[in-house]
Formats: structure tokens, C-alpha cells, sequence
């Protein structure tokens, strides 16, 4: 059961790397065009800006836990090192607690913002007035499958 769990979560990841490509793709057409519509026509879109953020959203929420099920993050083991290995072990488990403990807050809140978006119908002050939940959702569902890939190691 455990077994096809983790492979599911890593099929997830997988599409989601994708995901993350396809707003990367987005992100830079669109810069692209709001560039050579402001040099060349005199004319700004005015939302370029906008999406753009929202699509950064989406590639880093996206991206993140396929980064971390790929063993892709960054770590420095410095410290580490110099410590023997049943110390290395026990500070190995105090940090993935507290990490535990953070992504559990912050997915928590993150889902208490959407959904207080989502009830309340809130947009941004923008011309183009999205629904904040849109781009949020993204946040959620991403840090819940980190978790989810997190709880699994």
C-alpha cells in the first residue's frame, strides 16, 4: 500500500514538473510579447506583470516537491560533517520534525487564506481583477503534496 502511494506521489510530481514547464513557457510569452508591445508599438499591456507573478506561482509551487522527491534541493553539510554519525542522525530527525512542523503550518494557512478567498469572492487591484483563489490554489495543492512527499522519506 505504502509502495503504490509513493508511486502515485511520484507520478504527481512528475506531471506537476511538467506543469511547472508549461507556466515557465507561459511566463516568458508573455514577458516577450509585453516587451516588444511596450519597445516597439509604444503600448504596455498593463497585466503582463500580473500573470507573469501568477505563473511564478504556479512553476514554484509545482516544481517544488518534484525538486524535493528528485532529491534536488540544495544542502550543505558543513556542519554536519564535523559531527559523528549518531549525532548527524539525531539532528537529521530534529530538523525533518521542525520541517514537518513548519510545512504542516503553512499549508494549514494557506489553506485558511484560499478558502477565505474563495468565500469572500476577493480580486486583485488590478485591471484584471482575478480571483485570489485561482493562483492560491496552486499554493495549497503544492505544499500539500510536499507534505505528502515529505511525510513519505
Amino acid at each position: 500500500m505504502l509502495k503504490q502511494i509513493e508511486k502515485l506521489l511520484d507520478k504527481i510530481s512528475f506531471y506537476g514538473a511538467y506543469g511547472g514547464v508549461i507556466s515557465l513557457v507561459l511566463m516568458c510569452m508573455i514577458m516577450g510579447y509585453e516587451m516588444i508591445a511596450r519597445k516597439f508599438f509604444g503600448r504596455p499591456t498593463g497585466f503582463a506583470d500580473e500573470i507573469a507573478a501568477y505563473l511564478l506561482v504556479v512553476l514554484f509551487f509545482l516544481g517544488v516537491w518534484f525538486t524535493f522527491n528528485q532529491r534536488g534541493h540544495i544542502s550543505v553539510k558543513v556542519l554536519l560533517s564535523r559531527l559523528s554519525s549518531p549525532t548527524q542522525r539525531k539532528l537529521e530527525i530534529f530538523t525533518d520534525a521542525v520541517s514537518m512542523v513548519f510545512l504542516i503550518v503553512i499549508t494549514r494557512e494557506g489553506f485558511l487564506l484560499f478558502r477565505e478567498s474563495y468565500k469572500y469572492d476577493s480580486k486583485s487591484m488590478s485591471i484584471l481583477e482575478t480571483l485570489l483563489f485561482l493562483p492560491q490554489v496552486f499554493v495549497v495543492v503544492g505544499l500539500f503534496l510536499f507534505l505528502a512527499c515529505f511525510s513519505s522519506i
